[in-house]
């Protein structure tokens, strides 16, 4: 039967002699399969633009056009190959690869979304109400073009609303 005893430094450097393998193997293996991996993913930027929309004036007798739709009219026609021409001649873009190609790029990294309801303070409680605005990401593999393209489509869509 064994003995319950005091364990002293010389057990402890037994043991860890004996188990030094399994210390050692991961301590090693872990970071460098980290770093490796690190290599094997490209980094992705996105850049976030937040539009605010004022609510138009119309005449009596005019039917009000949601939001939403209005966001969604100017995204499309912002989106065509002679709305995005301009941008992407702008900030040389079209360098190395076809223009086509960087437009169907940019249309596949941008997201629209609507802002969320925000919670209002009132007497009686919170109230959630809508913000007429959306959000416009785009993300690149680059952050001075996810930066600049984001930029540029803002100034496509509020030129396109204005007309």
């Amino acid at each position: 039967m064994m003995e319950n005893r005091q364990l002293t430094v010389d057990d402890y450097l037994a043991m860890f002699r004996r188990r030094i393998k399994m210390i050692l193997i991961p301590t090693i293996l872990a970071p460098l399969a980290g770093f490796g991996a690190s290599y094997l993913f490209q980094p992705k930027y996105t850049s976030r633009a937040t539009v605010l929309v004022e609510e138009p004036t119309l005449p009596e007798g005019a039917i009000p056009q949601d939001i939403s739709n209005r966001v969604a009219t100017v995204e499309q026609r912002v989106l065509t190959a002679e709305g995005l021409r301009p941008l992407i001649e702008n900030l040389k873009l079209g360098q190395g690869s076809s223009a086509g190609a960087k437009m169907s790029e940019i249309r596949q990294n941008i997201a629209i979304q609507p802002m969320p309801a925000i919670p209002l303070p009132v007497a009686g409680g919170e109230r959630r109400a809508q913000v007429p605005g959306f959000y416009l990401d785009y993300t690149a593999a680059n952050a001075h073009e996810a930066q600049n393209v984001c930029a540029g489509l803002v100034d496509l869509i509020l030129q396109e609303n204005l007309k």
